[in-house]
């Protein structure tokens, strides 16, 4: 096994929320800009509460009219 494949199954073996921070700076670390760490808090709470069953996921087009709904 490489050392891609050992990273992933330990990543997949962490915790949701943990999971989630862990996306976050990843997919930050794409970027130029430094990790903003309340950022990173706030996403891994959402997945968090996704993975208990406290928030429904919702399409994107739907969200999207929601929120242009609300602006006009």
């Amino acid at each position: 096994m490489n050392t891609f494949d050992e990273l992933q199954n330990q990543v997949l073996s962490l915790p949701p929320a943990d999971r989630g921070r862990l996306a976050v700076v990843v997919l930050d670390s794409l970027d130029d800009e430094p990790v903003d760490e309340g950022v990173a808090e706030a996403w891994a709470a959402e997945v968090l509460a996704y993975s208990r069953g406290e928030l429904k996921a919702v399409d994107w087009r739907e969200a999207a009219q929601e929120i242009e709904a609300d602006q006009i």
